[in-house]
């Protein structure tokens, strides 16, 4: 493995200084910014206990890149905020005045007036509100890798194709993923439908005889994905996708896609699946499944940080039919897109993630993390499979791991689809150890569960850690 790339300002952040009364909208600005790979120091979450809170927030802000002051009449009458605006400037450190409630003139302390102020009253923190001040903040810390090119060497997953990125503002939301529903499934050959049935018949029997749980759950295959991307009157372009899905269910993915190169017997000869189906891992891309005739079970999974800094991963069950034994996945593992994920709009995966946050870990949207920390950091397509994956990435603001851990105990229905659940600190070091699919686990040395989750860990790192040019050369991976 090629040397930990150093980092530049690793330790500096943006000091958020704030009223109490304003401190909803100072969460609401930390989240944003933590979402878009900020570091932030806010005394709510940083201040030490036991600390002399003082000495400790003049520290914050001597080695912080910038303070971004919320300005607003209740800021202006709390001498903290000017005392650490001071503080700031007597020590060369940049101030950043957003305006969230008053008048400028009025909010804003007239030693920076003469500096380039923003008004989010009307707007909030919007992504177009926020694009503006993220950008300015990357460049006062400038990049958190120098390497990008030996991240990326360290962290290329096989047969796995990463289609479309999505990494820091770029992360979709979910109103910019939506589905469409096509009603009637892809027939697969009438030749390899009866040896489906064989195969099948012999699958079952010996997870059966293994005690292995085997459900046939409906889902969805994915048939299509299209972008649009509307301009508005400042020539601002909004991106939506959409994906376009047709009924299936797991015995169809069981065969062919488990089985794409096993060989078979078909009219007197040896053959395989990927063979009879033209499906060449060269012609596995997300744009051409419409051509095939074969059903693409949607995957997706969630690589979740917590508050504390820690990512969750799950050792799987050695009684799962797919991946039994102890082995890694990420903090959730394949949650299958089917009828009960829908919203509004339609067939959602980003309710998939949510399902499966709550159902294997019994973390809960709205009561443990927002809505808005769920984000889709890339979709890719295992070859291996033929099957297309979708990788989220939650930090969750308010949510300890040892919070997480007790929900899997207490409250977690799918709780016996995971042997444990456990934490690493989320660092560079131990995503790159993640994704290169070898963890170590009390005295002995795991792997990764599949490929999907060196990929789901390969993207977050991207996302957290890399680059634009990291992001940008990862379509190789």
């Amino acid at each position: 493995m090629a040397m930990t790339p150093t980092r530049r300002g690793s330790n500096r952040h943006v000091f958020i200084s704030y009223s109490r009364e304003d401190r909803s909208v100072a969460d609401a600005v930390r989240r944003r910014l933590a979402g878009a790979r900020i570091p932030v120091w806010i005394d709510e979450h940083n201040l030490r206990l036991g600390a002399v809170w003082a000495a400790d927030i003049e520290a914050a802000i001597a080695s912080a890149a910038c303070v971004v002051m919320l300005a607003s009449p209740r800021s202006r009458s709390r001498r903290w905020v000017e005392q650490e605006t001071a503080f700031a400037l007597a020590r060369d450190v940049p101030v950043i005045p957003l305006v969230i409630s008053g008048k400028p003139k009025e909010v804003i302390p007239a030693s920076l007036l003469v500096r380039h102020y923003r008004e989010l009253q009307s707007e909030g923190f919007s992504d177009e509100a926020a694009g503006p001040l993220i950008r300015a903040l990357r460049d006062l810390l400038g990049p958190q890798i120098d390497s990008a090119e030996e991240l990326l060497q360290d962290l290329r997953v096989p047969k796995m194709h990463a289609e479309h990125r999505f990494f820091g503002l770029s992360a979709l939301r979910a109103n910019e993923l939506r589905g469409v529903y096509l009603k009637k499934p892809v027939p697969l050959p009438a030749a390899l439908e009866s040896v489906r049935e064989i195969y099948l018949n012999a699958k079952k029997s010996s997870a059966a005889a293994r005690g292995e749980t085997v459900d046939n759950n409906m889902s969805y295959s994915l048939h299509g994905l299209s972008v649009n991307r509307p301009q508005d009157k400042d020539g601002h372009r909004q991106y939506t996708y959409t994906i376009t899905v047709r009924p299936t269910d797991f015995f169809h993915f069981v065969f062919p896609n488990l089985a794409l190169d096993e060989n078979i017997s078909l009219d007197g000869r040896t053959t395989t699946a990927r063979a009879e189906l033209g499906l060449s891992h060269d012609r596995l891309r997300i744009e051409n499944l419409g051509d095939f005739a074969c059903h693409f079970r949607i995957g997706t999974g969630t690589v979740l940080v917590t508050s504390d800094e820690q990512v969750v991963i799950s050792l799987r069950s050695r009684h799962q039919f797919i991946v039994g034994g102890e082995q890694f996945h990420l903090s959730t593992a394949e949650g299958m897109l089917r009828p009960l994920d829908a919203d509004d709009t339609g067939p959602s995966p980003f309710v998939t993630c949510t399902r499966a946050l709550a159902d294997e870990l019994g973390v809960h949207v709205g009561d443990h993390y927002h809505r808005d920390d769920v984000r889709c950091i890339a979709i890719g397509m295992d070859t291996v499979r033929a099957q297309p994956y979708f990788v989220f990435f939650v930090r969750a603001a308010k949510l300890p791991f040892e919070v997480v851990r007790q929900r899997w105990l207490l409250d977690a229905p799918d709780r016996h689809e995971n042997k444990d659940v456990v934490a690493l600190p989320w660092t560079l070091e131990n995503a790159r150890r993640l994704a290169s699919g070898k963890l170590t686990y009390g005295e002995r040395e795991i792997a990764a569960a599949s490929n999907h989750a060196r990929f789901g860990y390969t993207v977050a790192a991207l996302h957290e850690f890399g680059t634009d040019a990291v992001g940008e050369a990862a379509d190789g991976a």
